[in-house]
């Protein structure tokens, strides 16, 4: 009787310390950033507001409590192991052991399902950018619309079979007929793509679903630099001598904490001298625009070209490639396209650079009824 209930009473105190020890070892400290959520964890207000509601305490708590991304990544191992499905809201396991894109409208992209809900917005945009062609061919500034290859365009063969597809007419498809009928120079580099792909991965096989790796972004960058250079006489042509290529193992997913061990390519600048970064020093660009800011001054090439890029997180890692042959770069996201006309009035560049992945076509980034009234004029 008494060792049964000395048993019970281990089972109990076993049970209370693992019910309040995450609560213990809950994260309090301030601005701390969830890796898994690729963002900041919830604040508490500063007031007793945050008593009377009940969503932000169950927030601060379900994002900050003690073990969370133990907790989620043991998950996520459990169902790799046991049922070979990836827990995740962006990544699903693909073929030839391929971690893939899973977010709806990525996949009902890829399923060609979207031609009819996004005519408007594909027309809208098209019609955007030739609105911005015309107003730089005013001002005789060359300019290039680069849509990037999402990895299910690239790697087809590597989503999972049980996704079926409609047809061959994608929204790319069509944007890139619309950007035809604007005049819109652009480039679409799915064939060179395919093409390179024989070689080697030009996109991350595991550690990020949604991107190229340094291959790809070398690449895509070598193509824009060939556009340039037919424009701009005085550019150095982008070669890989003056890179310095390294390899590095990636642990974790991107966004995750799955473990896939992944050796990924990673290029450098070898000779930065006469590189001065300035973006800290540039106030007008840090109060006019919000999120990738970058402002670079090369002293080393006063007759060079200036150039002005807006874009998305397919060339945050790109502006090595441009800072030790441009003479002045100024990068942004292109989530400023709104300030595009305010951008080139102040820095007057002598080419301008638009880039998107094809997913971000369908990220809400780009408003129809904002793009269809902006005029540049």
């Amino acid at each position: 009787m008494l060792q049964n209930i000395k048993i019970h009473g281990l089972y109990i105190a076993a049970v209370l310390i693992i019910m309040t020890l995450p609560l213990i070892m809950m994260d309090h400290r301030k601005n701390e950033v969830s890796i898994i959520d690729n963002t900041c964890l919830p604040q508490l207000p500063e007031t007793s507001e945050w008593m009377h509601s009940q969503d932000t305490l169950e927030e601060y708590v379900n994002k900050r409590i003690g073990f969370r991304e133990q907790a989620v990544y043991a998950y996520e191992a459990a169902n790799s192991m046991l049922f070979h499905k990836l827990e995740h809201n962006l990544y699903t396991f693909g073929e030839n052991g391929h971690i893939m894109g899973n977010m709806p409208e990525y996949v009902e992209d890829y399923q060609h399902l979207n031609l009819e809900k996004d005519e408007e917005f594909v027309n809208a945009f098209a019609g955007w950018l030739g609105r911005v062609n015309m107003y730089l061919e005013e001002k005789e500034i060359p300019f290039l619309y680069f849509l990037a290859p999402d990895k299910k365009s690239v790697y087809p063969e590597c989503m999972p079979r049980n996704i079926n597809v409609k047809g061959n007419l994608s929204r790319t498809d069509i944007l890139l007929e619309r950007l035809k009928e604007q005049n819109v120079p652009y480039i679409y580099p799915k064939e060179e793509f395919l093409r390179a792909k024989e070689e080697h991965d030009i996109y991350y096989v595991r550690y990020d679903a949604l991107h190229w790796n340094d291959f790809g972004n070398l690449l895509g960058n070598q193509l824009i630099d060939k556009y340039f250079s037919r424009a701009e006489t005085g550019l150095i042509p982008l070669d890989e001598n003056q890179l310095e290529l390294y390899f590095e193992c990636k642990e974790k997913m991107v966004q995750s904490c799955f473990y896939v061990y992944e050796e990924v390519p990673s290029y450098g600048l070898k000779g930065e001298q006469g590189i001065i970064d300035i973006s800290e020093e540039d106030s007008f660009g840090r109060e006019l625009v919000t999120g990738d800011f970058e402002h670079y001054i090369n002293t080393g090439l006063p007759e060079a070209p200036s150039i002005l890029i807006l874009h998305d997180s397919y060339m945050v890692n790109s502006s090595k490639f441009y800072k030790g042959r441009y003479k002045e770069v100024v990068s942004v996201h292109n989530s400023n396209y709104l300030k595009l006309k305010n951008l080139v009035e102040h820095y007057n560049p002598d080419v301008v650079l638009f880039e998107n992945a094809e997913r971000i076509l369908a990220s809400g980034t780009f408003q129809v009824e904002v793009l269809n009234t902006t005029d540049l004029q």
